[in-house]
C-alpha cells in the first residue's frame, strides 16, 4: 500500500495530463493551421503586392495624362496653322476683317419667302378681272416664281467670281478664263431673266399662255402700260435680285476658297477639348478608385487577425486553467491519500511542461499592413495629373485668343 499509492498516484496524474494534452491538443491543431495560413501570406508578400498595385494605378494615371496633353497639345499647333492658313488667304485675297459665314437656314427661310411673295402677288395680277382662272394662274405665278428665283441664285453665284480673287497679289493665269466664264453667265442669266419678266407681264395683258409675242393685237409698248402686268415685273426683279444677293454671299462660303480654311470655330475647339478633359478625368478617377479599393481589401482582414488573437488568448487561459486544474486534483488525491494511510508523505511533483509547452505566442501573428501611405500617394500622383491636365487645357484656350484671326497688315 504504501509503495503503490505513489504510484498510482502518478499514474492518475500522468493520464490525466494525457487527457488534457490530447483535448487542447486539437484546438492547438486548427489555431497552428490558422496561424500558418496567415503566416504563408505574411507582411512582406502582400506590401509587395500592395506596392506593385500602388505602382500600376500611378503609372496608367499618368500615361493617360500624357496622352490627354500631347492631344491637346497637337490640337493646338493644328488650330495654329488653320488660322495662319487663314490669315495667308486673306491677305492673299485683299479681305482685311474676317468675313460673316452666312446662316443656311436664314438663307433658305429668305429666299423661300421671296419665290411666296412672288407667287401669291402674279396669282393675284393674273387673277384679277378674269384673265386667267384660278388653278391657272396659280400654277403659272408658282412655277414662274421658282424659275426667277433659281435664275437669281445662279446668277449670284456667278457674280462671286466675276472678280474672283482679281486683288490676289499673286495673279494665276488659270483664274482668268473662271472670271470670263462668270461674266458670261452672269450675263446671260440677266438676259433670261428679263425675258422671263416679260413674259410674266405680256400673260398679264393677253389674259393666255400662248402667242405671247404676238404684237399684232396687243402692241409691245402694252405690256408696260398694264398696272397690273407692271405689278408681275416688279415682283420678279425684286425676287430676282433678293436671290442674286443671296446667291452672291454663298450658303456657308461668303467668298468662294473662304469656308476652306474658316474651319471650326474657337467654341467649337474649346468644346472639343472641354469633352476630352472630362473624359479624361473620369478615366484617372476610375483607375484611382479601383486602386484604392483594392488596397483597402488586402489578402489579410485586420478582424480575422484579431479574432485569431483573442482565440489563442482564450486557448492559452485555457492551458493555464488545466495545469491549475491538474495541480489542485493531485493536491486533493494526495491529501486523501495521507489522510486514508495515516502516513504523511512529501506531496508529490507534478511534470506540467507538456501542457506549457502548448502555449502559443499571439506575437507570431503578422500584422495587417498598412496601407495609408500607399493611398496617401495615390491621392498625390491623381492631384499631380488632374493639375497637369487642367493646365493644358487652360494654356490651349489661351492660345485661342493669340491665334484669333487680326487684320493683315497693309
Amino acid at each position: 500500500m504504501k509503495d503503490q499509492s505513489p504510484s498510482q498516484g502518478s499514474a492518475a496524474t500522468a493520464h490525466r495530463i494525457a487527457e488534457h494534452m490530447k483535448r487542447l491538443g486539437e484546438n492547438q491543431a486548427e489555431l497552428e493551421t490558422r496561424l500558418q495560413e496567415l503566416t504563408v501570406a505574411d507582411q512582406t508578400g502582400q506590401a509587395q503586392a500592395a506596392n506593385a498595385r500602388k505602382l500600376h494605378a500611378v503609372t496608367s494615371m499618368r500615361m493617360i495624362s500624357r496622352l490627354c496633353c500631347q492631344t491637346i497639345d497637337a490640337q493646338k499647333h493644328a488650330v495654329h496653322a488653320a488660322r495662319y492658313a487663314l490669315r495667308r488667304f486673306m491677305a492673299d485675297v485683299g479681305i482685311y476683317r474676317p468675313l460673316q459665314t452666312p446662316n443656311v437656314l436664314l438663307t433658305l427661310l429668305v429666299v423661300m419667302l421671296g419665290t411666296l411673295f412672288e407667287a401669291v402677288f402674279t396669282t393675284i395680277s393674273l387673277f384679277a378681272d378674269g384673265h386667267l382662272d384660278l388653278i391657272p394662274a396659280m400654277g403659272f405665278a408658282l412655277t414662274f416664281a421658282i424659275v426667277t428665283t433659281v435664275l437669281g441664285l445662279t446668277a449670284g453665284s456667278c457674280l462671286r467670281f466675276v472678280s474672283y480673287r482679281s486683288t490676289a497679289r499673286i495673279q494665276t493665269p488659270d483664274l482668268r478664263p473662271v472670271r470670263w466664264l462668270a461674266r458670261s453667265g452672269f450675263v446671260v442669266l440677266v438676259c433670261v431673266t428679263l425675258l422671263m419678266v416679260f413674259v410674266g407681264g405680256r400673260v398679264r395683258v393677253t389674259g393666255q399662255h400662248q402667242d405671247i409675242f404676238n404684237f399684232s393685237d396687243i402692241g409691245f409698248a402694252a405690256t408696260f402700260g398694264d398696272g397690273m402686268a407692271l405689278v408681275i415685273m416688279v415682283a420678279a426683279s425684286l425676287s430676282f435680285i433678293l436671290s442674286v444677293t443671296k446667291g452672291y454671299s454663298g450658303f456657308s462660303d461668303p467668298i468662294p476658297g473662304y469656308a476652306a480654311y474658316v474651319g471650326r470655330t474657337d467654341v467649337d475647339h474649346g468644346d472639343e477639348i472641354g469633352l476630352l478633359v472630362a473624359d479624361t478625368l473620369d478615366q484617372i478617377d476610375e483607375i484611382f478608385a479601383a486602386a484604392e479599393e483594392d488596397l483597402l481589401d488586402g489578402d489579410i482582414d485586420p478582424d480575422d487577425i484579431a479574432d485569431l488573437r483573442a482565440d489563442i488568448l482564450q486557448f492559452n487561459a485555457a492551458v493555464i486553467a488545466g495545469k491549475a486544474e491538474l495541480k489542485a486534483i493531485a493536491k486533493t488525491e494526495w491529501e486523501q491519500d495521507c489522510f486514508a494511510t495515516g502516513l504523511t508523505s512529501p506531496q508529490p511533483e507534478i511534470d506540467l511542461h507538456p501542457l506549457d509547452a502548448l502555449i502559443l505566442d499571439p506575437d507570431r501573428l503578422p500584422d495587417a499592413p498598412s496601407r495609408s501611405d500607399l493611398i496617401d500617394a495615390l491621392l498625390q500622383a491623381q492631384a499631380e495629373v488632374h493639375a497637369e491636365i487642367l493646365a493644358a487645357q487652360a494654356d490651349f484656350t489661351a492660345s485661342l485668343q493669340s491665334f484669333r484671326v487680326t487684320p493683315p497688315s497693309t
